[in-house]
């Protein structure tokens, strides 16, 4: 049968692919810079092994990384992510829960609201995380983020993941978020959620814990300005900037590539973002998030086993989706090497581990 790609029943963006043939003159890693995602059904009894092989037969112009920690039994060159457990009951997997409080996952109108700015000022606060941060690409607090991801499905457990089209995101922007987006380089400082060792800066796990570190004097040059701990930051804290309008390297087309978890402020080219505070930098980066992440934009894939997707991480959102823990949940999660024509085109234009002053 002839490989064919499909709409994915329910969303508006990405494509399921039917029929993948290795004679097919389809070529997927083109197919996914179009659509952005791309979902392969029913890769079921098949081992780690074989389905890392399944996927660089695939995309052969696209090398797996090898992870070091939480491979399957059999080695396949994959992190097991849920609720698995081993025999006295324990996790065994890499089981990181979304958040359940603050504002809702998905908006139909996208608006700013009462339970949005609540959940900021939590944040700010408090650092208790809110479901509306779960959206995010990968990797953005690193020098060079994530290329391409992907995720497979071996237990479902009744989980979700989503998808939203950061493309379309920018495009749908109003036009005041969008002038401001155009202009927006965003400082991602990741002690904020994972802390420094070096210079005793706590991860957020424990808000308890953070704020033990600062009575002891662990971490005496941070401060509490409107409750938030990673502000003013140590002056030897590491940052990373990159845009959060970014073209692809491939396609040239412009889309939104951010998270929220890690990001200290914003700053703008040509004075456009000079003085703002950072929680006010974070109120814009939160509405940008919030409009590009509503309605037909975003979709919730609700797994079945033998699910695969693929996506690019320059042109797609996704997001962890709250899941009873008490079911089986078994995902396999792939990471490709770092895509080269990113640090290339950045020779062109500048958009990613920029150098710019900290403070």
């Amino acid at each position: 049968m002839q490989t064919r790609l499909v709409p994915i029943e329910g969303a508006g963006f990405g494509r399921e692919v039917r029929h993948w043939d290795p004679t097919s003159e389809i070529e997927l890693r083109d197919a996914l810079h179009e659509h952005g995602v791309l979902l392969f059904r029913g890769l079921t009894e098949i081992s780690s092994v074989e389905l890392g092989q399944r996927v660089e037969a695939m995309f052969p112009s696209m090398p797996l990384v090898r992870p070091k920690r939480n491979l399957p039994p059999d080695g396949g060159p994959m992190n097991v992510l849920g609720s698995t457990r081993n025999e006295a009951g324990e996790f065994n997997a890499d089981y990181v829960p979304a958040a359940t409080v603050g504002a809702p996952l998905l908006s139909a109108d996208g608006q700013w609201d009462e339970d949005l700015e609540n959940s900021l000022m939590n944040w700010v606060r408090g650092k208790e995380e809110c479901t509306f941060m779960e959206w995010h690409t990968d990797a953005t607090f690193n020098p060079w983020p994530t290329s391409y991801a992907a995720l497979y499905c071996r237990q479902a457990g009744g989980s979700h993941t989503g998808y939203a089209c950061a493309r379309r995101g920018f495009q749908d922007l109003p036009d005041d978020l969008k002038a401001l987006a155009e202009q927006a380089i965003c400082r991602f400082r990741p002690s904020i959620i994972y802390g420094n060792r070096e210079l005793g800066i706590p991860a957020i796990g424990s808000r308890a814990v953070q704020l033990d570190a600062v009575k002891s004097g662990n971490y005496v040059d941070s401060s509490e300005e409107d409750g938030s701990l990673e502000k003013p930051p140590h002056p030897d804290d590491p940052v990373v900037h990159h845009r959060l309008v970014q073209t692809h390297p491939h396609t040239r087309e412009r889309s939104l590539r951010f998270s929220l978890k890690a990001l200290e402020t914003l700053v703008g080219r040509h004075g456009s973002l000079d003085g703002i505070a950072p929680t006010d930098a974070k109120r814009l980066a939160w509405q940008i998030m919030r409009q590009a992440t509503r309605g037909e934009r975003a979709y919730l894939h609700e797994w079945r086993e033998g699910d695969l997707i693929v996506w690019d991480e320059r042109l797609t959102q996704h997001c962890r989706v709250p899941y009873d823990a008490t079911n089986v949940r078994e995902m396999w999660r792939l990471v490709f090497e770092h895509d080269p024509a990113e640090q290339e085109f950045n020779e062109i234009e500048p958009q990613q581990n920029l150098t710019l002053a900290a403070n």
